[in-house]
């Protein structure tokens, strides 16, 4: 295996691992050098980010390669099709495709291609894929159905034209739906910012109209938290706590 093929199992368990205990160290040692609560309850807001960040960060990315590697997983399969159906073997065939572009699939088809040249067999090389796609939904049931299929006799070719097919059709499918979600999303948040703004135009105009006689003593809207300036009590208290209050609901319900 070759330099950038490093397994990423044995990465994800130190990655999962060595962060928490560099966490854990960190908090002991500023615990012990300033044991005062407020230095403790910051070290440990900050061993809480080392925890966690150095594994969220990569999972961030591993997710988008592996989006990516099923973008190409269906045309891989098509390729292999091809070059199978021309008659050659199963490791010539893989060989030849490995010799093609997939973007972020090329390190694993060129992995299976010399793990094929090595003598192992088709069941284990396509086994060990599986394993280490197996965060992929999409790429993990296309292999077992393939698995499936030359254990049980059944036509190879066939099978793969299948999953390739159906393969196709899911990612359009989620790409569609990912199409729609982000432009629902965001009508949603267009639809908030506008009651946002329809909020404090109205505070503007009707807090001040419920309490005439206090407008001389505070005023409203700018600076503070929020829609209206604290303290404000009475009807126009009740009023600018109101128009708080349905802002943040609707934020919610967003």
């Amino acid at each position: 295996m070759g330099g950038k093929l490093i397994p990423d199992v044995e990465f994800r368990k130190m990655i999962k691992i060595a962060p928490p205990a560099v966490a854990i160290l960190f908090i002991l040692i500023v615990s012990i050098l300033h044991p005062e609560p407020g230095m403790v309850g910051i070290s440990i807001l900050f061993g809480s980010m080392i925890a966690v960040t150095p594994y969220a960060v990569w999972k961030y990315f591993r997710v988008k390669k592996l989006k990516a590697m099923e973008e190409q997983f269906p045309n891989f399969l098509r390729d292999l099709v091809e070059a199978k159906k021309s008659g050659k073997t199963i490791t010539d065939s893989l060989r030849d495709t490995a010799k093609n572009e997939y973007g972020e699939l090329n390190d694993e088809v060129d992995r299976m291609s010399k793990q094929l040249s090595w003598g192992r067999s088709f069941d284990e090389v396509i086994k060990n894929f599986r394993e280490r796609v197996k965060e992929s939904g999409l790429m993990m049931r296309s292999v077992r159905i393939l698995m499936e299929a030359k254990k049980s006799g059944g036509d190879i070719i066939s099978a793969m034209e299948t999953i390739s097919s159906d393969a196709s059709t899911i990612i359009e499918l989620e790409r569609e739906r990912k199409s729609e979600m982000t432009q629902h999303a965001a009508v949603m948040y267009l639809i908030y910012l506008m009651f946002i703004a329809i909020t404090i135009i109205l505070s503007k105009i009707l807090v001040p109209m419920t309490n005439i006689e206090s407008q001389g003593m505070m005023g409203l809207g700018g600076g503070g938290g929020g829609i209206c300036r604290a303290p404000v009590t009475g009807s126009e208290g009740f009023v600018c706590s109101m128009f708080e209050s349905l802002a943040t609901v609707s934020g919610l319900g967003s």
